[in-house]
């Protein structure tokens, strides 16, 4: 018997490079805080309505409702609303932008430990609990500047990055491994007969 792995499915890449681009957007944020929140509010917009796209199309492809499809549907509606948002009024989100990030990256957060604790995932717990506290402590602190509210924006999305790129790399390994098996094809099987 021989398997042959299917590589990483569309959506798991569009998914590194989304936690790729929050990642590295936290860290110019949380380094160079001065940078303009406009701008930040039509980068954060673009990434938010793409991971959307593709929550949606995730959870539509996926009919295991078990590991999250309904969770990634709905998941995926906020994302790309507050994308819309983002990217066509902006000047109104500058004034609610904290708030509103903190909001997704604790769902974010919320939603991954919930596929973490069916997955069985410790690391995947870990993080999924790490950004949904820094999703809290975004909406409920009152920052002094906005040099400090966009410090630690980027600091919340440098973790959302991460746990992002986590959740993602544990479940492409997992169906690598052929611990995750459904009836969308995550892995394909050859049989060939092998004389001993």
């Amino acid at each position: 018997m021989k398997q042959k792995l299917l590589n990483l499915r569309s959506s798991d890449k569009a998914l590194f490079i989304t936690a790729a681009v929050l990642f590295v957007l936290g860290l110019v944020l949380a380094i160079i805080p001065e940078l303009s929140l406009k701008a930040l509010c039509y980068i954060l917009g673009a990434v938010s309505l793409v991971f959307g796209i593709v929550k949606i199309a995730s959870g539509v492809g996926d009919k295991n409702d078990g590991i999250g499809g309904g969770a990634d549907i709905t998941f995926g509606v906020i994302a790309a609303v507050f994308g819309g948002v983002l990217l066509l009024h902006p000047a109104f989100v500058l004034s609610v932008l904290p708030f509103l990030i903190g909001i997704a990256i604790t769902v974010s957060g919320v939603l991954s430990f919930r596929k973490a604790k069916f997955s069985g995932s410790l690391g995947g717990k870990i993080t999924a609990a790490v950004t949904a506290i820094a999703g809290i402590l975004i909406i409920f602190n009152s920052f002094k500047t906005a040099v400090t509210a966009t410090r630690v924006i980027g600091a919340a999305l440098v973790v959302c990055g991460v746990e992002i790129f986590y959740e993602t790399y544990e479940t492409a390994k997992k169906r690598r491994e052929g611990k995750l098996i459904d009836g969308n094809g995550y892995i394909e099987v050859d049989f060939k007969d092998v004389d001993k």
